[in-house]
């Protein structure tokens, strides 16, 4: 089966894709989050320089979050209309979708060796995390605050591993360092989308009306809420 994956949740944009039968290849865009304009010119690009399209995916992957509510909202739409053009076309198609913190986490190196916490930047002085040790999940994807962030890694087993985008895991090194906890910072990764592969095997198509996991009420949700009151 041919898989085509894709990350949407952040700035910068990963894909890639499996040939039946051949390596992983990936693509990473340092698009700035304009992922509406880029995510399917560039799906086109990558499959079309492997000798594939699009209507050639019998699986699509993408992160469903926490992250970017636009991202996850463009991500999520572009990979039920390939998988729904796929299945017009050749019969199969469907849809994987992966927690993001899982995909950041399980890319980086020596993922399933001691605590690795992966750090997404959440805005408003928040990060969106988990803990994973030795390759298992510690804890459900916390939109965190500081101190939720600490309480979260005095659970972790020897030193703890920070991973993601270089900005949030030096800003949240520090962060722990001022509170007495000494952390290392994984400089090594795979790109995400070529994770979300990996870790898609075996898994189960998602329902139809899975959409994605946000975690948090958006601006406007909370807007109309204050609103109410």
């Amino acid at each position: 089966m041919n898989i085509l994956a894709f990350d949407c949740s952040g700035e910068v944009l990963s894909i890639a894709l499996k040939k039946d039968g051949s390596p992983v290849v990936s693509r990473t865009v340092e698009d700035g989050g304009a992922h509406s304009e880029r995510l399917l010119p560039e799906c086109i690009r990558l499959a079309s320089e492997n000798g594939l399209e699009l209507k050639d995916f019998g699986r699509v992957v993408c992160s469903r979050g926490p992250g970017s509510f636009t991202g996850l909202r463009i991500g999520m739409a572009a990979a039920k209309g390939i998988a729904m053009g796929a299945e017009a076309v050749t019969g199969t198609g469907e849809v994987v979708s992966v927690s993001t913190l899982e995909a950041v986490a399980a890319s980086a190196a020596s993922f399933t060796e001691g605590s690795v916490v992966p750090v997404i930047d959440a805005r408003k002085k928040r990060w969106y995390t988990a803990l994973f040790v030795n390759g298992e999940r510690r804890c459900e994807d916390l939109d965190a605050t500081d101190e939720a962030l600490v309480a979260m890694v005095r659970k972790a087993e020897g030193t703890p591993r920070l991973t993601g985008l270089p900005a949030d895991t030096e800003r949240d090194a520090k962060i722990l360092a001022e509170n007495g906890i000494k952390a290392e910072i994984i400089s090594e990764a795979a790109p995400v989308a070529e994770t979300l592969i990996s870790l898609s095997e075996g898994r189960e198509a998602d329902d139809i009306g899975q959409g994605p996991v946000y975690i948090r009420k958006s601006d406007a949700e909370e807007a109309l809420e204050g609103k109410k009151k």
